[in-house]
């Protein structure tokens, strides 16, 4: 099978930090190394310790919310360690709201701002590490879920430092997410993500999906540049003007102005024009190409008359087959 092109997704696999500004270890609040002292500097140090003991219950009554943020945090680590994920991300996020609290008292204490900073971090990247996964064992159902929440965690972080420093891992987790949204789809024969996109002919018309109900459905998305796609659009033409317009519609989708597919082209009028086509395209977005999982062009996915996700077609070749295995089940 020939391929289209692929965009890459170039550097955002998910990391905490930069290099300089990982917090794989977390700094304990006041906690300060022991020294070498005299035999008299630490018998001093020795009674003051048992003098201490008797005072213990008003100390560990009057722990600062940095100690116990430090507590919730270590917890949070362990629960990642024993695979309760969401419990831990819950956890990181405690762990941050005690770690405000105390830089209420201590604005400037650089370990309460590095913990409270790894716990906001962590509370998403262990969700996304966990479904990464679960999408590597095709449980797509229960990946989908924790990318999104993993969005929606660092968003919230986002705003909460007036930055977007996790760009990276919000842009993956978005990706793979909507991948792993549409490959459940697929394998259940879920409905198939509904749009409405500008049509290409420039009329103020739109397509929507939706509106084809009733109809067997090849929805290709394609690009102007691409070589197998100059190839697909007349066969799918042809496939159209056999088969008519009553049970079935072939709906093309151009991603030209789609980031990673925006490239140079002859142009879409002059496309559509060689190859002969007669059937409804639209002027795909972004949103429609993570919907539909669209990497590489041409990709072709096949719905039925319920609007169902049938296949992705892997061979352009074996499309019209494929198209008479739906209508004719």
């Amino acid at each position: 099978m020939r391929q289209g092109w692929t965009p890459q997704l170039g550097d955002c696999l998910p990391l905490q930090m930069k290099q300089d500004q990982r917090m794989q270890l977390p700094i304990r609040p006041g906690f300060k190394p022991l020294v070498k002292a005299s035999w008299t500097t630490n018998i001093i140090i020795l009674s003051i310790c048992v003098v201490s003991l008797d005072l213990l219950p008003m100390a560990m009554a009057e722990e600062n919310p940095g100690d116990r943020a430090y507590a919730t945090l270590l917890k949070a680590d362990e629960l990642v360690k024993k695979g309760e994920i969401e419990t831990a991300s819950a956890t990181y996020l405690e762990g941050a709201a005690l770690y405000e609290q105390a830089l209420k008292a201590k604005p400037d204490e650089r370990a309460l701002k590095t913990n409270r900073l790894y716990c906001l971090d962590k509370s998403a990247f262990v969700l996304i590490k966990h479904a990464d996964i679960l999408r590597k064992e095709e449980d797509f159902a229960k990946a989908a879920p924790l990318y999104a929440k993993a969005v929606a965690l660092y968003e919230n972080v986002h705003r909460k430092l007036g930055s977007t420093r996790f760009a990276n891992n919000v842009r993956y987790a978005r990706v793979h997410g909507g991948d792993s949204r549409f490959q459940a789809g697929l394998l259940a024969h879920g409905p198939a993500p509904d749009f409405k996109l500008p049509a290409a002919d420039a009329a103020g018309k739109s397509v929507k999906l939706s509106d084809l109900r009733g109809k067997t459905i090849a929805l290709e998305f394609f690009a102007t540049w691409c070589p197998s796609c100059v190839e697909a659009a007349p066969a799918l033409a042809r496939i159209q003007k056999e088969l008519g317009d009553e049970k079935f519609v072939a709906v093309g989708v151009s991603l030209d102005k789609v980031e990673g597919f925006n490239r140079r082209s002859g142009g879409l009028e002059a496309f559509l024009k060689a190859a002969g086509t007669n059937h409804p395209v639209a002027l795909g977005n972004d949103e429609v190409a993570q919907a539909y999982s669209v990497h590489s062009v041409p990709s072709i996915v096949l719905i039925d008359a319920d609007g169902n996700l049938v296949k992705r077609v892997e061979d352009p070749a074996n499309l019209l087959k494929e198209i008479k295995a739906v209508l004719m089940p």
